[in-house]
């Protein structure tokens, strides 16, 4: 099934550097909602490594 996403969401994920593509829709009909995209970037956060200081 191909996700469904509005263009504030494409763009809310363009702006967090994710793929919409990796994303799955937990809206309805399997739309991708705001969670989805902020959940990525938290996800994002969390595996990258931070800098030593």
């Amino acid at each position: 099934m191909q996700n469904v996403a509005t263009q504030s969401r494409f763009r809310l994920a363009r702006e967090y550097d994710i793929d919409v593509s990796t994303l799955k829709g937990n809206g309805p009909r399997s739309r991708i909602v705001r969670g989805d995209v902020e959940r990525a970037k938290e996800d994002q956060k969390a595996a990258t490594p931070s800098p030593f200081r």
